[in-house]
């Protein structure tokens, strides 16, 4: 797969996956008997090896865990006006983003990406807005603007 990932908690499905097995270099047929193997650990961001194995034929993939965050569409963390950029981007049909990227870029959950999410991103890096996680926690990160030091946050 050209893009395998999953989320933080999720495991990963790969009953999708389509093995085919080239013979003499022009014979190409789908097989569905084929092992899989990972040290895939769902519970920690990171790349991971995924072996196919069809007989005496092996092939690697790579598989990347992210942690999920509304709006961190580089998966660096933080919200920046970097994250807002990609997103506007992606929305104006200039860029497109990575199927995990889109998969966090829809941080008003209307079912699309477009240039409020962009918007709603670049807010919250700057602190204009609260991070839709927050509000539900009711919380304010420290070096928020919204946090309260007697509260922790709350």
């Amino acid at each position: 797969p050209e893009d395998s990932y999953s989320f933080i908690g999720d495991v990963p499905d790969f009953s999708e996956l389509k093995v085919y097995i080239t013979y003499n270099s022009s014979v190409r047929s789908q097989t569905d008997e084929f092992d899989i193997s990972s040290d895939i650990d769902i519970n920690e961001p990171g790349a991971y090896r995924v072996t196919v194995k069809h007989g005496q034929f092996t092939a690697v993939f790579e598989h990347n865990v992210y942690k999920k965050y509304l709006g961190d569409i580089n998966f660096d963390g933080r919200i920046t006006g970097t994250d807002a950029r990609a997103i506007l981007r992606h929305a104006a049909k200039i860029e497109n983003l990575t199927r995990p990227g889109e998969a966090v870029a829809d941080i008003n959950s209307d079912g699309r990406v477009s240039p409020a999410d962009a918007r709603t991103v670049l807010r919250i890096s700057a602190k204009l807005e609260k991070h839709p996680d927050d509000i539900k926690k009711n919380i304010n990160p420290p070096g928020s603007e919204f946090h309260d030091e007697k509260t922790n946050g709350a």
